[in-house]
């Protein structure tokens, strides 16, 4: 998925800069850019990330089924990143066309398909597509009613690569809570910079997730690694895989749940990574 990021991103720059300029990073034009607005979004102004040299960018590309030669892709769009639908089509075919990999075998984009709450539908040219998902901040719960309890069934697609005060978590360290509380972390973050912040309440659903149980795991540690061209250097993408099940008081997380399983969890989310879908959910 990496090759197809890296050809797309750079179809993306060879057709939205106006400035043929060798990087992006002095370029006045920056605010403007369709590269910038999809692929390398610029540092939002009076965030609290501002300082930093770059944010999680408002997509997610990940291939979903192969089929023949070729196969699906999923690409995701957050925020004002759709309104570049278009551009980011047109760069997929362009890459697509020149080739990926590195025998540059040429593909087709036969079809393009977006989802609504009707299912799959073709996507039209003549109007942007509306939003398929939204998360809306919660309202304040005056209750104090006991959480519900759940059960879980969560099977890792893709590796999910996760950190705890700077350490790489592998299986034996695979915790509900830390999967959770990645997921609400990046939800939160993307909600934030792509939408309208959610208003999470992230130590009570710590207290939450630190109560859930895993079992029914099985899990293994899958290796993978990426070449940065512009870095000149490999990266690695290694995570855990496989499936596990979960119990505990669930209910606050359903809404992230869904909406992770568009945006995944963990590092390298944009390239594919931590994807995982929901095999089944049961009230205790």
């Amino acid at each position: 998925m990496a090759v197809v990021r890296g050809s797309w991103g750079a179809a993306l720059r060879r057709m939205a800069c106006s400035t043929q300029a060798p990087d992006c990073e002095s370029c006045a034009l920056a605010p403007h850019c369709g590269f910038r607005a999809v692929f390398d979004p610029l540092p939002p102004i009076g965030h609290a990330l501002g300082a930093l040299s770059s944010v999680p960018p408002p997509y997610v590309l990940s291939e979903l089924v192969p089929e023949g030669r070729g196969g699906w892709l999923h690409l995701v769009l957050l925020g004002p990143a759709q309104e570049r639908l278009g551009l980011a089509l047109l760069a997929m075919e362009q890459a697509c066309k020149q080739g990926l990999g590195r025998e540059r075998t040429p593909y087709r984009v036969v079809v393009a398909q977006h989802w609504t709450c009707a299912g799959w539908q073709p996507l039209r040219n003549d109007r942007p597509p509306a939003p398929s998902v939204q998360l809306l901040p919660r309202p304040a719960d005056k209750t104090q009613a006991a959480p519900a309890m759940q059960a879980l069934h969560i099977a890792l697609h893709s590796p999910v690569r996760l950190q705890d005060q700077g350490r790489i978590i592998r299986p034996e360290d695979f915790t509900p809570r830390r999967w959770l509380m990645a997921l609400v972390r990046r939800i939160g973050l993307m909600a934030d910079l792509y939408g309208q912040p959610l208003e999470l309440d992230y130590r009570g659903l710590a207290e939450m997730a630190a109560q859930v149980q895993m079992s029914q795991a099985s899990l293994a540690w899958e290796d993978d690694a990426r070449w940065s061209g512009r870095q000149q250097k490999t990266h690695p993408m290694g995570g855990v895989t496989g499936s596990f099940r979960m119990e505990g008081p669930l209910a606050a997380f359903q809404p992230l749940l869904g909406a992770g399983q568009w945006l995944h969890v963990g590092k390298h989310a944009a390239f594919g990574q931590g994807r995982y879908r929901i095999l089944e959910s049961t009230a205790q």
